[in-house]
């Protein structure tokens, strides 16, 4: 018959495998022709070739599943026709009964359990039961778990890769390559599961929320890092709107030590550079400093940006002093106010000079030298009075003993050793209807000779009285035969002052003349002055005339407009006992 080829094939299942091709069968008697062999009883000839070889009778079966067709069966097997070799072969549900190879109801289908089953059609040959059946060993069950004889559902963490799970080592460690303990996955770890991987093939310092929920936190991002701003990966959950990771607060993100890693802004806090001059603290604290306005450039006076933390109290821009807002140079940006240094006279002011009149205390326009004492150089003093009933203010006023007082507004005075030029100390007023006195010198001399101090003195270490300020020296006096004494203002920037008053005595060559000064009036020429009479030792020299006698009144260089060298001194004067701080002897009847 030629060469006997065997295939095996498998069909549907490992337990239903067949030879297929002719089989040998049992020897067979001797034969010298075909018709002389009988096919055996348990045979069926359909399914057996017959043939006499070498005088033997052979009986081969034909291959599996060749067609017959018998009361027993329709197709082959083992040379036998018979109704199936696998489930498929049988209809209506029924099952292949490999034992009689018949179709019928079998014990894996029959709602009974019977034979190597388990539990009820399942188990042992039958398929796998499902959970909560009964069970002998893993095998039996769907999820290869048998729990105390009971199939149970399978377990993240019970070391038995299941259908859904990509791992299972069972060691219920969700920080390892198997998140697989409470809440674990059973899938291979990876940034973003939820769970800190700590050991195993990487890494994590965080992940989520740690816990099993995925996802960038505000304290996680999505490379499973730390969330630090800088770290050039943008966290929304931490609030962040950039991060270059470039570690610098000074670009348009801030992410370097302190940083927000939010696109930079004027009060962020951080100087953007090349776009602002300064950002609040520079730190992280943003808005206005003393140190940068609220736009993020640097806090002047005049800039129209009102800066309170520097002190401002306005700034109206307009870079002018002397309005309701001192903002120009060297303007404060204060409200505008009495003894704020600037004459206010535009917006709401009306100051008539630097501090005074308006809202202010008046102008010492009126005050009076009333009586000067030089011939005694160890007492020599100056009295000045207030004819009106007001208090006036003292600031900014001076006085001097020579000629060329006025060259203060140039910033340079040389002086004598024996001349003077002082101003009354600040907040320095002056009562109505009242008497001042300044000593030449120390105040308790003065104290020593009229029984109390003066009001001011030349002597800063003398605590008797409140020194003048200015220039002067131990040797400052007045000269006793011929010499000047004027009391004027100045606001400390004019290129001008103001006369008060002003007396000559002993030589007129001595005396004051601004004529030819750009920016005052003609004045009196010194020639044409008049002297103040004669005064001998005992005695000083003392006004009569409140009315500054003859003196023009208009078109001078005085703060009240008068020229105060065209009083005539001679007749406004006498001589008298010296009277400081009270009224002289010629004005009492």
């Amino acid at each position: 018959m030629g060469d006997l080829r065997l295939v095996v094939l498998c069909v549907f299942a490992v337990a239903h495998c067949s030879v297929k091709g002719p089989k040998p069968m049992d020897a067979a008697p001797q034969c010298s022709q075909v018709s002389e062999c009988s096919v055996p009883n348990d045979k069926d000839p359909q399914c057996v070739s017959t043939d006499c070889s070498d005088g033997i009778c052979e009986f081969l079966a034909l291959e599996e599943r060749t067609p017959c067709l018998s009361d027993t069966g329709v197709i082959c097997s083992d040379g036998v026709c018979v109704q199936c070799l696998i489930d498929l072969d049988c209809s209506d549900g029924q099952e292949c009964i490999q034992a009689t190879k018949t179709c019928g109801v079998g014990h894996c289908t029959n709602a009974t359990q019977d034979g190597d089953e388990t539990d009820v059609n399942c188990g042992g040959s039958c398929m796998p039961c499902d959970t909560g059946n009964g069970c002998l060993a893993p095998e039996d069950c769907e999820s290869q778990i048998c729990d105390m004889g009971i199939c149970a559902a399978p377990v993240c963490g019970d070391g038995i890769p299941q259908s859904g799970e990509f791992c299972d080592d069972g060691n219920q460690d969700n920080h390892d390559d198997c998140p697989d303990g409470p809440g674990g996955t059973c899938s291979v770890g990876q940034c973003g599961d939820g769970f800190v991987q700590t050991k195993g093939s990487r890494i994590e310092e965080c992940d989520g929320d740690g816990v099993g929920t995925p996802g960038v936190t505000a304290e996680c991002d999505m490379n499973c890092m730390t969330t630090v701003c800088g770290d050039g990966v943008i966290n929304s959950n931490n609030n962040e709107t950039c991060d270059d990771g470039n570690d610098s607060n000074s670009d348009a993100c801030p992410d370097g030590p302190g940083g927000s890693c939010q696109a930079a802004f004027c009060g962020d806090g951080f100087v953007l550079l090349g776009v602002e001059e300064c950002d609040g603290d520079g730190n992280g604290n943003g808005g206005e400093t003393a140190l940068c306005d609220d736009d993020c450039t640097f806090p002047t006076c005049g800039d129209g940006n009102m800066n309170f933390s520097a002190g401002e109290t306005c700034d109206d821009g307009n870079l002018e002093v002397r309005d309701d807002c001192p903002d120009g140079p060297a303007g404060t940006c204060r409200v505008a106010s009495c003894n704020d240094g600037f004459w206010h006279v535009l917006g709401s002011g009306q100051e008539t000079f630097l501090d005074c009149d308006g809202s202010c205390l008046a102008c010492p326009r009126n005050l009076l030298l009333s009586e000067l004492q030089v011939f005694d150089t160890a007492v020599q003093y100056i009295e000045y009075y207030n004819p009106t009933p007001q208090t006036v203010t003292l600031e900014n006023t001076y006085l001097a003993d020579y000629n060329t007082y006025y060259e203060i507004t140039q910033g340079t005075v040389t002086l004598d050793p024996s001349d003077f030029l002082v101003k009354f100390p600040d907040g320095a007023t002056m009562g109505g209807n009242g008497y001042g006195v300044v000593m030449l010198g120390d105040g308790t001399t003065f104290q020593t000779a009229h029984g109390f101090p003066p009001d001011f003195d030349l002597s800063p270490a003398d605590t008797v009285s409140t020194a003048m300020s200015g220039t002067y020296t131990p040797m400052s006096r007045v000269g006793p035969l011929e010499e000047m004494v004027v009391m004027f203002v100045w606001d400390g920037s004019a290129p001008r002052v103001y006369d008060i008053d002003y007396l000559v005595f002993g030589n007129t060559a001595l005396g004051m003349d601004k004529s030819s000064v750009v920016g005052y009036a003609m004045e009196t020429s010194p020639v044409m002055q008049s002297l103040m009479p004669p005064t001998f030792t005992g005695r000083s020299y003392q006004r009569c005339d409140f009315s500054e006698g003859t003196e023009r009144k208009n078109s001078g260089n005085g703060l009240s407009g008068h020229d105060e060298t065209s009083e005539n001194l001679f007749d406004t004067f006498r001589p008298g006992l010296p009277t400081p701080r009270a009224t002289n002897d010629c004005l009492i009847p």
